[in-house]
């Protein structure tokens, strides 16, 4: 009895076949054992507000990673507008740089990827080495530990960047 109503509500074999709409979506079947009853009930679909935008991993990594780099640029550039134009320059156009890579990822370019970790292994090692001679300057009385902490930060940010682009595909 059940599998005669399962054929009614229209699956072709009941035991293997789910149910679709003519939309395709899945229609959830509801089989009460006691009486052999099954009836098709259908969730509507609930409005989104706006259109989702559904980036992979990665490329929504890469996307933050730019506006982290971005926003560390403009923080070390408000800490010292008269010494550190270069802070806001370097960390706009790589967090630019960045979020064009994401994008192009998301679009399926796989290309941008590989860009992006070169760039990011590069930006690694500046990082690196800015950060062991602002530390170095903080050592020897120099009021630059902010900077040197900023430094620090985005050198973590860019090797978690690395990591990421290395072990996710």
């Amino acid at each position: 009895l059940i599998y005669a109503n399962l054929r009614r509500l229209g699956a072709a074999n009941p035991r293997t076949d789910g149910l679709r709409r003519a939309s395709g979506r899945p229609v959830r079947l509801l089989v009460d054992s006691r009486c052999g009853l099954a009836m098709k009930v259908s969730f509507p679909k609930m409005p989104t507000a706006g259109p989702k935008r559904n980036y992979p991993t990665n490329a929504r990594w890469l996307i933050w990673f730019g506006v982290f780099l971005f926003l560390c640029g403009l923080a070390g550039y408000l800490s010292n507008p008269a010494a550190a134009k270069t802070a806001l320059i370097s960390g706009s156009l790589f967090g630019v740089l960045s979020v064009v890579w994401g994008l192009l990822l998301a679009k399926g370019f796989n290309f941008a990827k590989w860009i992006a970790l070169a760039m990011t292994v590069m930006l690694c090692g500046v990082f690196g080495w800015r950060s062991v001679v602002s530390w170095q300057a903080v050592a020897e009385g120099a009021p630059k530990a902010f900077a040197a902490s900023l430094i620090t930060l985005m050198l973590l940010g860019s090797l978690a960047t690395v990591g990421k682009l290395l072990l996710r595909r």
